[in-house]
Parts: C-alpha cells; sequence; structure tokens
C-alpha cells in the first residue's frame, strides 16, 4: 500500500504558491476561507458561513509530528516543508528547532530548577521518581538537557548504597 497521492496538507501548500488569501492564513485557520473537497482533493473558496478549523492532538513525544503540528498554527503562506523550518530568514534543520527560534517551546528550565529545589528536602530515589514521571507523561521539551542539567542530583545516593551493598567505604564509580 502506497502513500496518497495527495492529502489536505500537501494541496493547501500547492494552494500557497497561487492564492494571495490563503498566503495569509495558518493551515489550522484554512476551514475559515476554505472548504475541502473531498472528492475532488482541493481547496475551494468558502461560499457560506465561516467555520472553524481544528488539528488533531499530538503528543510532544511523537517528536516531529508534534513539532510540524506546532508550526501548523503561525506559519503562514508554507509552500512546502522547508518554509515551516524557516524563521526571521534563517532555514533550521529541524521542525524542533524551528520551534524553539519561534519561542513555541519552553526551554524545561522550570523542571529543572524543580529537581534542584526538591533535592533540598527529597531523596535522590524520589527525585528519580518525579524526573520518570515527567518522561512518561511526555512533558519534557528537551528530556536530555533536564538529565545533563539534573544527573548529579538525581543520582546523589548511588555511591552510598553501593559503598553499603558491597560493603566497601573505598569503592569509587566511574
Amino acid at each position: 500500500m502506497g502513500k496518497p497521492q495527495t492529502s489536505m496538507f500537501l494541496e493547501w501548500m500547492k494552494l500557497n504558491k497561487f492564492d494571495t488569501k490563503a498566503n495569509e492564513l495558518t493551515y489550522s485557520d484554512a476551514p475559515s476561507a476554505f472548504v475541502w473537497d473531498k472528492k475532488a482533493k482541493v481547496w475551494k473558496t468558502r461560499q457560506k458561513n465561516e467555520s472553524i478549523g481544528r488539528l488533531y492532538y499530538v503528543p510532544p513525544g511523537c517528536g516531529d509530528n508534534y513539532y510540524l503540528r506546532c508550526l501548523l498554527t503561525v506559519v503562514r503562506g508554507a509552500t512546502c516543508f522547508e518554509d515551516y523550518m524557516k524563521y526571521n530568514n534563517v532555514q533550521y534543520s529541524s521542525f524542533l528547532e524551528a520551534c524553539y527560534a519561534r519561542g513555541l517551546l519552553g526551554d524545561d528550565q522550570e523542571y529543572i530548577d524543580g529537581i534542584i529545589e526538591a533535592s533540598q528536602w527529597a531523596s535522590a530515589r524520589a527525585l528519580r521518581s518525579l524526573f520518570v514521571s515527567l518522561l512518561a507523561a511526555d512533558t519534557l521539551a528537551r528530556p536530555m538537557e533536564v538529565w545533563t542539567n539534573t544527573w548529579e542530583y538525581l543520582s546523589d545516593d548511588i555511591l552510598h548504597r553501593q559503598r553499603r551493598t558491597f560493603e566497601n567505604p573505598e569503592l569509587r564509580l566511574s
């Protein structure tokens, strides 16, 4: 089974190449001025009543699909996928980078600060549990960055526990 020849989204980008009205809208705003003709598989100018468009929910853990969905709500006049990765005349190499450049994603600093603050009163085991919960809930935009900035707090008790387990107070981990 091959990929479809066209889709609403691909046809939207084609429409943006020659329709000035389409160029003023984001993909999520398209239904306010255009209607999708399912049989002809083309966008046509809306003749009656405005409509509100909606995009399917995509969880943050879906990577590029999530970041593209974020961009579909702000980028106007895109005629190709690369247009979604361009901002202020800079061509980014991924949808993720384009989202960060546009300020669409947080930097996870609140989670880093929260783990560091909690380290003052919570055990490292509790901090690891918190970190795993954040990962499981797809809450973090850049989990590796959170890990890099908090791993020492998350692993604070490991050396002590291993020294007890092996009954070797001189044990060093590397």
